[in-house]
């Protein structure tokens, strides 16, 4: 991550997922950040779909079912 305040999934985690579906392959740090930025990306637009999906259920708080709903969507789309 270039910025301090950017937002970013933990370093030891990410490696670990890495680490888990590719064990025999290095991955380079500039890889690494990118597959961070990647799953934040990721993550937000699952958070949007689901904050809409939610308000469409009339909902404030978003449920579990809303972000199985629109990782679904998301992937299948």
């Amino acid at each position: 991550m270039e910025e301090d305040n950017e937002v970013g999934l933990p370093q030891k985690g990410l490696n670990m997922i890495i680490k888990d579906v590719i064990p025999d392959m290095r991955i380079a740090n500039e890889s690494r950040e990118l597959f961070n930025a990647c799953c934040v990306e990721f993550v937000k637009h699952v958070a949007r779909e689901a904050q809409r999906i939610s308000g469409n259920d009339q909902r404030k708080t978003i449920y579990h079912e809303h972000v199985q709903k629109a990782d679904a969507r998301i992937i299948y789309s």
